[in-house]
């Protein structure tokens, strides 16, 4: 409630209506972050069998992938 002069006008509420998108996101992370970030595609749900499809195709992606270590060197 707040106060107001008389003949002042009152506030204007304005409504906001709900998004119907519902989106679904898989993530993958360790102890360092964040690995991977996953958008399920709309319509779609996350079955085990789907779940199961997302790891091995994550798999594949990493043994595939030339990974480059930057190591320090200590004084």
């Amino acid at each position: 409630m707040e106060w107001r002069r008389v003949g002042s006008p009152t506030r204007q509420k304005i409504h906001q209506n709900p998004s119907p998108v519902k989106l679904i996101v898989i993530v993958t992370y360790d102890v360092m972050g964040i690995i991977v970030c996953h958008f399920v595609p709309h319509g779609k749900t996350v079955t085990v069998q789907y779940y199961r499809d997302f790891l091995v195709r994550q798999v594949r992606l990493v043994d595939s992938a030339i990974i480059l270590h930057f190591q320090r060197k200590t004084r």
